[in-house]
Formats: structure tokens, C-alpha cells, sequence
């Protein structure tokens, strides 16, 4: 699956602005490398992996200790027998 830089940015909760940062910092490569540098600002694509792994890596300490809390409290219920 692929997603347009529009569709990676509002993923990633920023600008497409924000996106081509990323790209010239080689935090996330679009799909045809180097079109970021061409004229006329062309539309990137980007495989949806490559963003859930940098939001992934963007998320917060604070973001992080609410999933791990979930995924606790799921894994209690699972264990408990009981299901979701």
C-alpha cells in the first residue's frame, strides 16, 4: 500500500512541508528517491510501512507508556481466560 504526501503527513500529524524536511534529513525515503529535489514540487508517495515505522520512532515517552499500559491490561484479560 502507498500513501501520497498529503496522506503521510496528516499520518504523521504534520505539514507536507514537514514531510519534505524528513525526506532531505533521510528520516523516511519516498518511493522514487530524488523526486523531492525536482521542480514544480511533484507529489511523493511513500510505502505505509516506512510511515508507521516513523511514527513509531516520533511517538512520546508519554505515548509509549500508554500502550504498553493497554497492551497490559489486554494481556490480563487474555490470560484471565476471559475474551475481548
Amino acid at each position: 500500500m502507498t500513501l501520497t504526501s498529503t496522506e503521510a503527513a496528516e499520518a504523521l500529524g504534520i505539514t507536507t512541508s514537514g514531510l519534505r524536511t524528513l525526506v532531505q534529513k533521510g528520516r523516511i525515503t519516498p518511493i522514487r528517491p530524488g523526486a523531492h529535489l525536482g521542480l514544480g514540487r511533484p507529489e511523493l508517495t511513500f510505502h505505509a510501512k516506512d510511515v508507521y515505522d516513523l511514527q513509531v520512532q516520533r511517538r512520546t515517552k508519554a505515548e509509549v507508556a500508554w500502550q504498553e499500559a493497554l497492551w497490559a491490561a489486554v494481556d490480563q484479560v487474555v490470560v484471565a481466560g476471559h475474551t475481548l
